[in-house]
């Protein structure tokens, strides 16, 4: 300190820490309130990402699915279901171009608070049969799911029509493609959500769409015409898958025991055969080459089987459906020699009853020495 200069009395010093310590503590409040608020914006940022991806993927695990249905057990074998018909498992079930059945199933383990993916080879009488886990385990808070008939559901872009259950065999106890919704409640530390699902193969009457779809062209209620004028020409085909041999379907004896030489003499194929022909509404919003399967091309993964229907008066339609689009149509079936003209469906449009042909069901036909089994696909 220079000569003739003041310093500080210990009073102003004191004075000054009791008025800077005040505003130091506010500070550091609100340096933590912004720390904690970038916290927690980034972890509900985190729970935002999870949410998003799961749901992404259920909708378009949805849409190649041929069925989606809740076990009454899950795939460890414990109950599933709640006595209101909410389930923490969710399964998906289709089969590939070659004809082989692929199940998946995303389980809900309520003490972890994890939802894991599972993988299974085929649906046998005790459960899963060579059941893995697929990818790591997501955290969530709940998961439900409850299955709901499309009879129950408001569609507005039906107006006065009202939607008709159908369900569909598919050779599996409890596993039906059709049209009624996979409602799903999911939630995580942020965020909770509702989503509807439904199958690839979902069928009605019309093109209904319901949740990720995207509605077609609506078809007026009755009174209707009965023709809607030149279709457009479509056809479908057979495709055989096959296998010959001593050894199919027999016990392992004698010469049938693995690396015997029945096993070595056995054959397996496939071959595509004449099919039929079919009339697609005038308009049809489903490119063909969406969904068809050229005899000798590479297998087209989005060649679709028609699902056999049949309206109020009888007439048998192919209830297609464009996985690229959601889009569904009714392609009339006409009889001998009446390609080209499209008869409006008559609601309601239901699937093939006991005793009514169905050239669109898998044929399945297994014995001693032979295995068959064919399915009809749409055909350029």
């Amino acid at each position: 300190m220079r000569e003739g200069q003041r310093g500080f009395t210990v009073v102003e010093v004191l004075l000054a820490l009791a008025i800077a310590l005040p505003v130091a503590v506010a500070l550091l409040g609100i340096v933590r309130l912004a720390l904690g608020g970038t916290q927690v914006a980034a972890s509900n940022a985190a729970a935002a990402a999870v949410m998003d991806d799961l749901v992404e993927r259920l909708d378009a695990e949805s849409h190649g699915a041929a069925a989606l249905f809740e076990p009454a057990n899950d795939v460890l074998g414990s109950p599933s279901c709640d006595a209101h018909g909410e389930c923490r498992e969710l399964d998906f079930f289709t089969r590939d171009t070659q004809g082989a059945a692929h199940f998946w199933a995303y389980r809900f383990d309520p003490n972890a608070h994890t939802l894991q993916r599972y993988l299974y080879d085929d649906l046998g009488a005790s459960g899963p049969v060579n059941l893995r886990a697929s990818g790591s385990a997501l955290p969530l808070q709940s998961f439900e799911v409850k299955r709901v008939p499309i009879s129950r559901v408001h569609v507005a872009a039906l107006g006065n029509y009202a939607p008709k259950d159908v369900s569909v065999g598919l050779g599996y106890a409890g596993v039906n493609g059709g049209n009624a919704l996979a409602v799903v409640n999911l939630s995580n530390a942020a965020f909770h959500l509702r989503r509807e699902l439904l199958p690839r193969l979902a069928a009605s009457g019309f093109t209904v769409v319901v949740g990720t779809y995207t509605p077609g062209p609506q078809l007026s209620p009755s009174p209707m015409p009965t023709a809607l004028g030149r279709g457009l020409a479509r056809n479908y085909i057979s495709h055989l898958f096959w296998r010959i041999g001593p050894c199919v379907n027999v016990p392992p004896k004698d010469n049938c025991g693995p690396g015997s030489q029945g096993q070595l003499e056995e054959q397996e194929g496939d071959s595509y055969g004449p099919g039929g022909n079919l009339s697609a509404p005038p308009g049809s919003q489903i490119p063909v080459a969406d969904v068809c399967q050229t005899p000798g091309d590479p297998p087209n993964p989005n060649a679709q089987s028609p699902l056999g229907e049949y309206d109020a008066i009888g007439t048998l339609y192919g209830g297609v459906t464009d996985p690229l689009t959601g889009i569904s149509e009714a392609w009339y079936v006409p009889p001998p020699g009446g390609v080209g003209d499209y008869d409006l469906p008559q609601p309601p449009l239901q699937g093939a009853q006991p005793g009514q042909a169905n050239p669109f069901a898998p044929q399945m036909e297994n014995g001693p020495g032979y295995s068959y089994d064919t399915i009809f696909e749409v055909g350029c």
